[in-house]
């Protein structure tokens, strides 16, 4: 009886974040408040019927939403056409339907990748740590909420991660490609690979995008490659609309007219300067701590994790429900932790954004606050920066 009861208290936390997730899934599509999924399934309508959906007008938007029977949409479509092909299917089932697969699926992604993570450490208690930390991560439920592909942009990125510690470059090339090609929160991987030297990573990732996004814009138009090409969004600047949680749009907070909050002073060419600066610092910063380069020997999963944390933050068209990303540099950072300011950043970090999804709205006014998810993350990277000293004293290991 002992036996089959620890087996069933072993399980019960797998079957509370299931229920838990079901809940959400069930809750979203009651009340369909899944935007981005409405924009993917529109945009799956036009790429399938042979159209440019990347020209079209709000006008014909609204059009096929009438005709999908979809009650809020997101205009204009900026996603790649690799997502409304994976969401091409659901056409054919009535809208809440589609909607409840879809959401059900990115729940099933954020379970997986929390599972996955927790292989990082063989410790019973941060295994679990990493678990709850990634399970309950907000940007992943505000991804869900916004029926946003993050979670499934995510997974892959978590399998690529476990392949490289294993050795297995080409096929972690491959999954971040895949992920890359999604939605290019991912670029991070591909970047420190280059930087490091592993060429096989490098290689299969480039090629396969490349392939990809070429037939892609024969296929779709030019227009597909802007959701595949960082650089295309990298201008575009959001303002200080709060969940636009990057160093440009705290600039933004700070140093411009607003109505969210104060600002210490109304001077948009400093706002701009400020955004800049702050980026360049960080990358900087990041640069230095993931020296030396093309050395495949001094990879360490740290500055992996630093080099995600920067990209995000340095990004102007970084959104709150982006730093899903960051669940992999906070699991590295539970997995990595040696010291009591290890956990204690981590958990800054995890509250700090999970704090900043859920209470935004009620920070409004509130200028010191906006900015809480950016501080998190800054907490996260500080943490992995620690972890990533201790390790330079360690022996170099093969990449």
């Amino acid at each position: 009886m002992s036996f089959r009861l620890h087996r069933i208290l072993k399980q019960l936390p797998y079957v509370l974040v299931a229920f838990f997730y079901l809940a959400v899934v069930v809750w979203i599509t009651v009340h369909a408040t899944a935007l981005d999924y409405a924009a993917y399934l529109i945009g799956a309508h036009g790429f399938v019927t042979g159209q440019d959906v990347y020209h079209w007008t709000e006008a014909d938007y609204r059009t096929t939403a009438l005709d999908l029977h979809i009650p809020y949409f997101a205009y204009p479509y900026r996603y790649s056409p690799v997502t409304a092909l994976i969401v091409s299917p659901l056409l054919f089932l009535p809208y809440r339907w589609g909607l409840f697969i879809w959401s059900l699926l990115n729940a099933a992604a954020i379970l997986a990748a929390g599972e996955w993570l927790s292989r990082l450490s063989s410790q019973s208690v941060k295994r679990w740590c990493i678990r709850s930390a990634v399970w309950l991560f907000v940007p992943f439920l505000a991804s869900i909420y916004a029926g946003q592909v993050n979670p499934l942009v995510t997974l892959p990125a978590v399998l690529a991660f476990l392949l490289l510690a294993k050795g297995r470059d080409c096929a972690a090339g491959s999954w971040i490609s895949a992920a890359f090609l999604l939605k290019p929160i991912v670029i991070g991987f591909a970047g420190y690979s280059i930087w490091k030297g592993r060429w096989k990573t490098a290689g299969a990732f480039i090629l396969i995008t490349a392939v990809v996004l070429g037939l892609l814009a024969f296929l779709f138009g030019r227009g597909s490659l802007l959701s595949g090409i960082p650089l295309s969004i990298a201008g575009t600047h959001g303002g200080a609309y709060p969940p636009l949680q990057n160093f440009w749009g705290t600039a933004s907070r700070w140093f411009a007219e607003h109505e969210y909050g104060w600002s210490l002073t109304v001077n948009p060419a400093l706002s701009e300067l400020a955004g800049l600066l702050l980026s360049i610092s960080l990358a900087v910063a990041t640069a230095l701590f993931c020296l030396p380069a093309m050395r495949p020997d001094s990879w360490r999963d740290a500055d992996l994790g630093m080099a995600l944390i920067a990209i995000a933050l340095a990004v102007p068209a970084t959104w709150y429900h982006h730093y899903a990303i960051l669940a992999i540099p906070l699991a590295i950072l539970i997995a990595k932790a040696e010291a009591a300011i290890d956990i204690i950043l981590a958990g800054i970090a995890w509250l700090a954004i999970n704090l900043f999804g859920i209470a935004w709205h009620d920070m409004v006014g509130h200028t010191l606050l906006l900015d809480t998810g950016t501080m998190g993350a800054l907490a996260l990277w500080t943490g992995l920066a620690g972890i990533s000293c201790r390790q330079r004293r360690m022996p170099m290991r093969a990449g």
